[in-house]
């Protein structure tokens, strides 16, 4: 993902932007990534960059405001944010077209409602815009594109969606997710490890352009979160799903992260995985936007792109996505489950093999893209809730769990 040279100058393990020496050491540094370091230390924000290994995603470690943050992963993405744009060229402008058209009160009422209840995490989305050097409008819309997306009949580009699997017993207690995404992500996936205000520190799996919390990630107060999209169609004014999971690693326990994802002004349908490493809880939350279920799993359970549940399956969802992509998935898992001959034989590797399934593709647990299919499993995280840990595998687990391709985060 990123050049030579700045790989050479960065595995000096740099420990803030304030020591930065702008040398002959860093006289084959990039000009565009020198432009970041500069840019990070003039608004105020101390950073720590590990580079990506064929192993493992690249690590950015940031400290300051909510907009320094922001101004930090924009700055530092801001390569990745501009491919990433400039590969759904064609879907963002008919995303904005859409907006602007049909249904402008959507975007301003989802702007509102964000100034109203989560106002710094404007803050990181405008900080990281213009580190990016991309349009506020522009960047809040990429972070509303699943409510705004729900506008269109006919959005010709297919969404994909996550595959999670949880499993606990006297000895072990840990979930296994896939994090699926569009292809244009692949390469430009990083890691943050970040502390804002709070002082709470976090570690997540960040999409380019996208607010954290979207992708797996865990705070120092064992709150651990990964989040399955579901592709709900209806929507209402009210918080966006982004915003709900970034606020999630900023939550002190797991009763605080559940009233956060149930915030009764939500916006959008989504389902939380969540677990407390402190207190060896997971839960799995379901959410729409006028209803909520909250389910404590026994054993086995896992959990792809729709809704299950009692109080949530039949809210309205777009069906042609469910019978696709998320029904393919789970029906895989659910037998690949059914073939085992007992919980007892389930273990990790056994989690692994399921997930690494192609089976029904290009709709299967491990994504290929595939013609006009473009999801792709991005990572696949691992969390021992027992150890509180996180095996974070880069790529396909198909190949990044047999060849050991992953890092491991713990607080």
């Amino acid at each position: 993902m990123k050049s030579l040279s700045r790989r050479k100058f960065l595995n000096q393990s740099l420990k803030g932007l304030s020591t930065v020496i702008l040398s002959s050491a860093v006289a084959g540094t990039s000009g565009s990534f020198l432009t970041f370091l500069n840019s990070c230390k003039s608004k105020g924000a101390i950073t720590r960059y590990i580079p990506e290994t064929d192993k493992s995603f690249p690590l950015l470690e940031v400290t300051g405001s909510y907009y320094e943050i922001g101004y930090a992963i924009g700055s530092f993405s801001k390569k990745e944010i501009n491919d990433v744009f400039n590969k759904r060229k064609d879907w963002f402008n008919g995303l904005k077209e859409t907006v602007k058209k049909d249904n402008k009160e959507l975007y301003d009422g989802l702007l509102l409602k964000t100034r109203q209840y989560f106002p710094h995490l404007i803050e990181e989305i405008k900080g990281m815009s213009e580190g990016a050097g991309i349009a506020f409008d522009d960047m809040f819309l990429m972070n509303i594109k699943a409510e705004t997306g729900a506008l269109r009949a006919n959005q010709k580009e297919e969404t994909p969606g996550c595959s999670t699997i949880y499993y606990a017993d006297n000895n072990k207690m840990y979930w296994v997710h896939n994090e699926d995404g569009n292809e244009a992500n692949r390469g430009n996936m990083f890691v943050v490890k970040a502390t804002p205000p709070s002082g709470i520190t976090f570690i997540v799996l960040t999409y380019p352009g996208i607010i954290m919390g979207n992708g797996p990630g865990f705070n120092e107060h064992g709150i651990v979160q990964a989040t399955n999209y579901i592709a709900s169609a209806r929507w209402n004014i009210g918080i966006p799903r982004y915003i709900l999971g970034r606020a999630v690693l900023e939550a002190k326990s797991i009763n605080e992260a559940i009233n956060i994802c149930t915030h009764p002004e939500r916006a959008f349908a989504y389902h939380h995985n969540l677990a407390s490493i402190n207190d060896k809880k997971f839960y799995s939350v379901e959410v729409t936007p006028e209803n909520y279920q909250i389910f404590e799993p026994n054993g086995i359970y896992f959990h792809t792109n729709h809704l299950v549940l009692s109080k949530t399956k039949d809210f309205p969802q777009d069906k042609e996505y469910v019978n696709s992509s998320s029904l393919s998935r789970y029906s895989v898992i659910k037998e690949s489950i059914s073939d085992i001959s007992g919980l007892d034989m389930i273990n990790e590797q056994e989690i692994f093999s399921i997930l690494s399934s192609h089976q029904n593709k290009p709709f299967s647990p491990c994504r290929h893209p595939e013609g006009k299919v473009t999801g792709r499993t991005l990572a696949t995280a691992f969390f021992n809730i027992n150890e509180g840990s996180l095996r974070l595998y880069k790529g396909n687990p198909c190949i990044s769990y047999p060849s050991e391709k992953y890092q491991t985060f713990m607080f």
